[in-house]
């Protein structure tokens, strides 16, 4: 292990426990050399920070392309259930400028929990068959590293790949159903459409990654997915940065629909 691993490693510790940003040039002084590394100071800062119990199931965030596939393990602590209130008809969440590092961003995805695990040669329909729960999910993103955008890929990897948080909303649907590879979907700020109409996976299929990402897991963790495990699946129309006071909607036909607030 490089020493500017564990450098960046206590940084992003301190980051998390401060609440402060990384210096911009000094991540990238410690810019890892490759994901191998990104992932080892994932694994430094989750140690350090003691956020994965021995006996717990796995949350995983994943994204990028099929040929250049991320993923982070996400702590249990971050995994927010959002549920409707009696009367309301829809499921409202509130997020707090307070909370973040640097900034606060969501990106709207699929989230699924496995009914059983999965190997590294999947198929897609044996991937199907596997799936428990769905949920229309939200990712918070943030950064603990100064100017996330003009940041190394390596440095946002290594930093948990700027996870905040994930939601579930709602109540989950049983079962893959065909129409959620190309759903339709609605995401407005403040009113206004950033998307509308059916969704294009950047995978293709939102599933795909999880032969891979079962393979990360059992070389990081010594043990693939399993049943119980969740995973977010990336999303369709990139990171929306909020404002605080803004107002979202977001719906994807079949999982339901949430409404979103940036506060103090």
């Amino acid at each position: 292990m490089s020493k500017n691993v564990q450098k960046l490693a206590d940084a992003l510790v301190m980051a998390q426990q401060t609440g402060q940003v990384v210096n911009y040039q000094q991540a990238c002084e410690l810019t890892p050399a490759s994901d191998e590394e990104a992932y080892q100071v994932q694994a430094l800062v989750a140690e350090k920070l003691g956020w994965f119990a021995s006996e717990e199931r796995f949350i995983w965030k994943t994204g990028g392309t099929l040929q250049n596939p991320s993923a982070a393990r996400v702590r249990h602590e971050a995994l927010v259930y959002a549920t409707e209130k009696e009367g309301e008809g829809h499921v409202r969440h509130v997020l707090h400028e307070r909370n973040a590092h640097d900034f606060t961003s969501i990106e709207i995805e699929v989230a699924i929990t496995l009914a059983r695990s999965i190997k590294s040669d999947s198929s897609i329909e044996a991937l199907e068959a596997a799936i428990d729960n769905v949920y229309l999910s939200v990712e918070v993103c943030d950064q603990r590293v100064e100017r996330w955008a003009d940041l190394p890929a390596s440095i946002r990897l290594a930093d948990q790949q700027m996870n905040r948080a994930i939601i579930l909303v709602g109540k989950p649907t049983k079962g893959w159903r065909d129409s959620f590879v190309n759903p339709y979907m609605s995401i407005t700020v403040n009113q206004q459409a950033i998307a509308l109409g059916e969704g294009t996976h950047p995978l293709g299929h939102p599933l795909a990654l999880l032969p891979w990402l079962n393979g990360l897991s059992e070389t990081l963790y010594s043990r693939g997915l399993e049943a119980g495990d969740t995973v977010t699946t990336g999303t369709w129309f990139g990171l929306q940065v909020l404002a605080g006071g803004d107002e979202v909607v977001a719906s994807i036909d079949g999982l339901g629909e949430v409404r979103l607030s940036l506060e103090p």
